[in-house]
């Protein structure tokens, strides 16, 4: 259900057999619907051919800066915490494989895949910023932020374990160009929660 780190998924990779309930857990349940609402879609555009194209844009784990945090603990409620609570003191695991990817891109790709010039007819596209370690945020905290690991705002206590899948974003990043990192990410993140943090 969740992939690996062996083989290379592309956003026409499907799941066969479909995952049927009991689900197990939420965060079971929530891919699932995913993966059912796709071969809903695929199933529609086969059997109904309408007049219309539809383009599904796939992203991973959405993280970066958050317009509608009003303090630095609004981020440790969304999916930065895989970004912050390495820096602080959390200890998290992941249950299951991911990828990251900015919510920069996701937004430009959302708007940008509605210009039928460049995007013609049905397409899928997979949204995966590469590779990564959650653990890394600590090395760019240190590198970045000095004097917030200093002064013990950002204590650096946690740990967070990491499972991927590989995706082949060839397509996607053809049509809209390159992703953030999670590097560039992470950095807007911290330094979010940092600016948060001084105001109160």
């Amino acid at each position: 259900m969740n992939g690996d780190d062996k083989n290379t998924y592309t956003a026409d990779s499907r799941i066969s057999p479909l995952p049927t309930p009991p689900w197990g857990s939420v965060i079971a349940a929530y891919c699932s619907s995913k993966a059912l609402a796709l071969n809903a879609t695929d199933k529609f555009m086969d059997e109904k051919k309408p007049h219309f194209s539809i383009v599904n844009i796939m992203p991973g784990l959405i993280v970066g800066q958050n317009e509608l945090a009003t303090v630095a603990e609004d981020l440790l409620k969304s999916t930065n915490v895989f970004i912050l609570g390495p820096v602080l003191v959390a200890v998290l695991t992941l249950f299951c494989r991911c990828t990251v990817i900015d919510v920069r891109d996701v937004a430009r790709i959302y708007v940008k895949s509605l210009n039928e010039s460049k995007v013609v007819g049905n397409k899928n596209f997979v949204l995966d910023a590469g590779k990564i370690k959650f653990g890394d945020a600590l090395k760019i905290a240190e590198q970045e932020f000095p004097e917030a690991i200093e002064s013990g705002v950002l204590p650096l206590g946690g740990h967070i374990s990491s499972v991927y899948s590989v995706f082949d974003t060839k397509e996607t990043v053809e049509t809209f160009g390159k992703f953030y990192s999670y590097s560039e990410a992470a950095k807007e993140v911290i330094g979010q929660y940092l600016e948060l943090k001084a105001r109160t």
